[in-house]
């Protein structure tokens, strides 16, 4: 059985107010907690990037926590791209 075969990874951007309001802190807690791998960052544009891999429904349940994010931000859109699985360290905070 290949490794990566019910595994699925998406490439998510969020946008709206989404820095300075420990959005990263929330992903990450959300990611682990939903036994992802992958990243979080802030992008310079504003913008939160994470790369998220897992089964189909802990990705699923990740973007859709992306929709409402933490307490204190404002999301104004989802972006994501699915890309093909790999190889990809415990989910953290990427500077």
């Amino acid at each position: 059985m290949y490794l990566f075969e019910h595994m699925i990874r998406y490439k998510v951007v969020i946008t709206g107010k989404v820095q300075g309001v420990f959005f990263r802190k929330y992903a990450l807690e959300k990611g682990r907690e939903l036994q992802l791998t992958g990243w979080v960052c802030n992008q310079p544009d504003g913008s939160v990037l994470s790369m998220a891999q897992g089964t189909p429904e802990a990705v699923e349940a990740f973007i859709e926590w992306c929709r409402t994010g933490s307490p204190s931000a404002a999301v104004a859109a989802v972006y994501t791209e699915e890309l093909p699985a790999s190889s990809l360290p415990a989910f953290h905070i990427r500077n």
